[in-house]
Protein backbone atom coordinates (compact mmCIF):
# COMPACT_ATOMS: atom_id res chain seq x y z
CA UNK A 1 0.00 0.00 0.00
CA UNK A 2 3.23 2.69 0.78
CA UNK A 3 4.79 1.70 -1.89
CA UNK A 4 2.04 2.26 -4.32
CA UNK A 5 1.19 5.49 -2.74
CA UNK A 6 5.08 6.20 -3.19
CA UNK A 7 4.95 5.44 -6.88
CA UNK A 8 1.34 7.02 -7.43
CA UNK A 9 3.49 10.24 -6.09
CA UNK A 10 6.06 9.91 -8.27
CA UNK A 11 4.63 9.37 -11.41
CA UNK A 12 2.31 12.75 -10.58
CA UNK A 13 5.51 14.71 -9.84
CA UNK A 14 7.41 13.20 -13.03
CA UNK A 15 3.73 14.63 -14.77
CA UNK A 16 4.45 17.71 -13.18
CA UNK A 17 8.03 18.32 -13.90
CA UNK A 18 7.67 17.49 -17.65
CA UNK A 19 4.60 20.25 -17.98
CA UNK A 20 6.75 22.33 -16.48
CA UNK A 21 9.63 21.63 -19.27
CA UNK A 22 7.19 22.72 -22.03
CA UNK A 23 6.15 25.59 -20.59
CA UNK A 24 9.60 26.81 -20.01
CA UNK A 25 10.23 25.86 -23.59
CA UNK A 26 7.27 27.95 -24.76
CA UNK A 27 8.27 30.55 -22.40
CA UNK A 28 11.60 30.75 -23.91
CA UNK A 29 10.14 30.47 -27.38
CA UNK A 30 7.97 33.11 -26.89
CA UNK A 31 10.54 35.49 -25.45
CA UNK A 32 12.76 34.97 -28.58
CA UNK A 33 10.12 35.88 -30.55
CA UNK A 34 9.21 38.86 -28.84
CA UNK A 35 13.25 39.90 -28.58
CA UNK A 36 13.13 39.82 -31.95
CA UNK A 37 10.54 41.83 -32.94
CA UNK A 38 11.77 44.35 -30.11
CA UNK A 39 14.73 44.39 -32.18
CA UNK A 40 12.73 45.27 -35.53
CA UNK A 41 10.32 47.95 -33.92
CA UNK A 42 13.87 49.72 -32.79
CA UNK A 43 15.38 49.42 -36.04
CA UNK A 44 12.63 51.02 -37.79
CA UNK A 45 11.96 53.92 -35.55
CA UNK A 46 15.40 54.41 -35.78
CA UNK A 47 15.10 54.72 -39.33
CA UNK A 48 12.69 56.98 -39.56
CA UNK A 49 13.87 59.24 -37.28
CA UNK A 50 17.01 59.46 -39.71
CA UNK A 51 14.52 59.84 -42.36
CA UNK A 52 12.68 62.60 -40.13
CA UNK A 53 16.03 64.56 -39.79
Amino acid sequence: MEKKLFNNALDYWKKEEEELEKIKDNCLKDLFYIEKREKKVKESLKKLLERKR
